[in-house]
């Protein structure tokens, strides 16, 4: 098993829905950092990732689209796991 199957294997066994929270908004902040750096966040993908988080907020059964989305900007950006 690689790392990356491993990190996606902790990811999906969080249950509690704040802690996945928190890790989703360490990684947007990551990628914000990351982006500001090479290329600023659209005014549209700032929205995006507002929308999103404020979704999970609302409703925390979403954790596996939570997932989705974190792995989808992890390989979005390039970033090897």
């Amino acid at each position: 098993m690689n790392m990356k199957e491993k990190l996606i294997q902790q990811v999906q066994a969080i249950e509690d829905p704040q802690a996945l929270e928190v890790l989703l908004d360490f990684t947007q902040s990551l990628i914000a950092k990351e982006s500001a750096e090479t290329e600023p966040l659209t005014k549209e993908q700032k929205e995006l990732l507002v929308q999103r988080k404020q979704s999970y907020q609302a409703h925390p059964e979403n954790r596996k689209d939570a997932f989705e989305h974190l792995k989808g900007m992890v390989d979005g950006r390039g970033w090897v796991l």
